[in-house]
């Protein structure tokens, strides 16, 4: 009889520590793919999302605001993934198209193909890194991530 209070207390700590970690929301008018699972627009305005979480837009933009009131809205056939290294959250841009808009208090670090944009808002383009690293929108410089470190065991 204490297995399964137990197992349910447990599950219920674990759902509120995922829901702490919320980074903010995704949303779209046509179904996209949350991490790989397919996410339907029909009845529910937005999704929580999380650091680690891949965004693939299919047939309709999609828009992810964040908590400090920043915003990403990717086109369609992009992706995009979310990562937080120590504090610092980011989002790398790994296909497709993005437009961004990071509020004056956000730390938000937008990346295109891995190579990080200094502006506040603008348009970035995977293509444009791929054809010559033509970007449009305010871009003064951008700076290349390093890899992450490779295990020798």
């Amino acid at each position: 009889m204490r297995l399964p209070i137990i197992f349910a207390a447990t599950l219920g700590i674990a759902g509120l520590a995922f829901a702490a970690d919320s980074i903010g929301t995704v949303s779209s008018s046509a179904p996209f793919e949350l991490s790989g699972v397919a996410m339907r627009a029909d009845g529910v305005s937005s999704w929580p999302i999380v650091a680690g979480d891949e965004v693939r837009s299919i047939n309709a933009p999609v828009i992810i605001r964040f908590q400090d009131g920043s915003r990403i809205t990717i086109s369609e056939q992009s992706r995009l993934v979310l990562v937080r290294t120590g504090s610092t959250l980011s989002a790398n841009l790994m296909s497709g198209q993005a437009q961004f808009n990071l509020t004056q208090e956000s730390s938000l670090q937008v990346f295109n193909l891995g190579w990080r944009s200094v502006a506040r808002s603008g348009s970035i383009s995977t293509r444009s890194v791929a054809g010559g690293a033509q970007v449009s929108g305010p871009r003064a410089e951008v700076s290349r991530i390093p890899p992450p470190p490779v295990s020798t065991k």
